[in-house]
């Protein structure tokens, strides 16, 4: 009974009351019989789903009864389509958030051997560059030298 549809049908039910307050306890004895004992862990299990997808608040009164009220995420799952095409985008923008993981884990992969590369060859292209600078100098003096003598 916690399947999508009825899911999304909870969610219209808060959305069409908003901006007040449902009381679940008082809602779901609407749609069952008062006989009926699984109630309430599908009352449980819809609002730990609702509350865990962040499309309701719980908000409580003075007498401590716990309300569900709907919020701009759930407001917005209501008008995009439902539950339904909520889960679907989610998988959607699951499986892109995979592949964008996988990229960043080769990614890091190739900076790192990149990265052992250039310590390995660090002082080798620091000596060349050194030889270079001393072989520039030296020539740098000998012209100056040269010059000089003319």
């Amino acid at each position: 009974m916690t399947d999508p549809v009825f899911i999304n049908k909870v969610l219209i039910h808060l959305n069409d009351k908003y901006p007040n307050h449902v009381h679940m306890k008082e809602y779901f004895k609407t749609l069952f019989d008062n006989n009926d004992q699984s109630q309430h862990d599908i009352r449980r299990s819809v609002t730990d789903i609702l509350v865990t997808d962040e499309l309701v608040d719980l908000a409580s009164d003075k007498a401590s009864r716990v309300f569900l009220v709907i919020n701009k995420k759930g407001r917005d799952v209501v008008k995009d389509g439902g539950y339904e095409k909520y889960l679907e985008k989610r998988a959607t923008q699951t499986d892109r958030q995979n592949e964008v993981d996988d990229l960043t884990y080769k990614k890091l992969r190739y900076d790192v051997a990149n990265s052992r590369r250039i310590f390995k060859t660090y002082w080798l292209t620091f000596g060349f560059a050194v030889a270079g600078l001393v072989i520039s100098l030296v020539l740098l003096v000998l012209k100056l030298i040269e010059l000089s003598r003319q």
